[in-house]
């Protein structure tokens, strides 16, 4: 893969002990590293095929990197669920979020002299937080939220200059038995009053328990409140948000004596609809925008639905017969889907990640159309993925592979 390879960033880790992360790579051609260290607030606290290439993409894409990479060898690399989004596309930058060996790290990518320049922001430490794992980057209006798990329970921070620096973690409920895969959005309540929601589970082992919500207003996080009550709320699980001043909408997995289910409820005035089935499915995610309600999940293949009207009814596709759904992402007319294309339905039954390519449907129509993108072009190996479209339409996908996390932007291709 000697694309890749030519336009990988390369670069170490300074993980000293107690020691705040910040580093920034010159350039694709320069492979020194210039460190230097920033104080880490010490109230920080505790936690978990190709198609054709679209001329107006590429005029938007060109003050975001083409690639970006990540590289650390030997060590264990996490980005956010699908459900969660851990990428972030802005006009001049993308943000990313991933963990190095348990410890969390927010990464401005930028473009510099035909490769990118990469700084960073250490969010956790081992010894307060433990094995901290990234559960989810959003941003809204200039507002950006950092949402993640460790020892000690689920922690937010917010950032007000995109990324370059963050708040103190504020912590939002104690750490869950079982896999709480939250989720969270932000939305603006008028211009200058910005709110923000999480979801999450609280399994008592494994997947699938009652679902809880924290909102934040006025600077202050309120205490969780276990939502959806009135559906099997013992067994829902892989919550995804997107709010809107108007309505905050959350698709879901329903666990019905071992059927798995897709549903969507939609909250307005801060009250929850009856939940809304879609089709049997698990670990959606959502997006939405130009009047249109995007779902991805997978069963049998990886699957895209969607909803013209709000949620009363639902169109659905087979994006992949062999492939695992990862998330997905719009703007306008532009969507971004990302799935896992294994190589024969049994790979994708036993989810073998040496059968793992990275799979990408992008469409500038709403999806009447669509064109295949291979980012990673037929390489293996390649892990948990989500996306991101800018407002000015520029595509990124960000995802895990052995031992990187690795940033496109749509048309690259290996």
């Amino acid at each position: 893969m000697e694309k890749l390879r030519v336009l990988a960033i390369i670069f170490a880790f300074l993980l000293a002990i107690g020691a705040a992360g910040f580093y920034t790579i010159k350039s694709l051609e320069n492979d020194e590293v210039v460190a230097d260290d920033v104080v880490v607030d010490d109230d920080v606290t505790d936690d978990q095929a190709s198609g054709d290439e679209n001329d107006a993409l590429i005029t938007n894409s060109s003050n975001l990197p083409s690639y970006s990479d990540i590289l650390v060898d030997g060590v264990t690399i996490g980005v956010p669920f699908g459900n969660g989004r851990g990428v972030v596309a802005l006009g001049d930058a993308i943000v990313t979020m991933h963990s190095v060996n348990g410890v969390v790290y927010v990464d401005r990518h930028t473009a510099s002299g035909g490769g990118a320049e990469v700084s960073s922001v250490q969010l956790t430490t081992k010894g307060d937080n433990g094995y901290a794992t990234p559960n989810s980057l959003t941003e809204e209006n200039g507002l950006m939220l950092a949402l993640w798990t460790g020892k000690d329970g689920m922690f937010a921070m917010f950032s007000h200059d995109d990324g370059k620096s963050f708040e103190a973690a504020q912590k939002i409920a104690e750490r869950s038995n079982g896999n709480a895969v939250p989720s969270s959005c932000i939305w603006m309540e008028t211009s200058s009053d910005p709110r923000a929601m999480i979801a999450w589970v609280d399994p008592e082992v494994g997947d699938g328990g009652p679902m809880y919500e924290s909102t934040w207003n006025n600077g202050v996080w309120s205490e969780p409140e276990q939502i959806l009550t009135d559906i099997g709320s013992e067994v829902l699980s892989s919550p995804s948000l997107n709010c809107e001043i108007d309505q905050q909408m959350m698709s879901f997995r329903y666990d019905q004596g071992g059927s798995l289910s897709v549903y969507h409820a939609v909250q307005t005035n801060d009250a929850w609809s009856d939940p809304v089935y879609i089709a049997p499915g698990a670990d959606p995610h959502l997006a939405a925008c130009n009047n249109t309600i995007w779902v991805g999940y997978h069963h049998g293949g990886a699957r895209l639905s969607f909803s013209e009207d709000n949620g009363a009814s639902w169109t659905h596709e087979l994006l992949d017969e062999t492939g695992k759904f990862g998330a997905i992402a719009c703007e306008g007319s532009t969507v971004i889907a990302l799935y896992g294309d294994y190589l024969s339905q049994k790979d994708a039954n036993q989810k073998a990640e040496d059968s793992r390519r990275l799979g990408a449907r992008v469409s500038f129509d709403s999806g009447t159309s669509w064109e295949d993108w291979r980012a990673a072009g037929e390489e293996v190996n390649q892990g948990t993925s989500t996306c991101d479209v800018s407002e000015d339409g520029s595509v990124v996908a960000y995802w895990r592979a052995t031992g990187a996390a690795r940033v496109a932007t749509y048309p690259y291709e290996d």
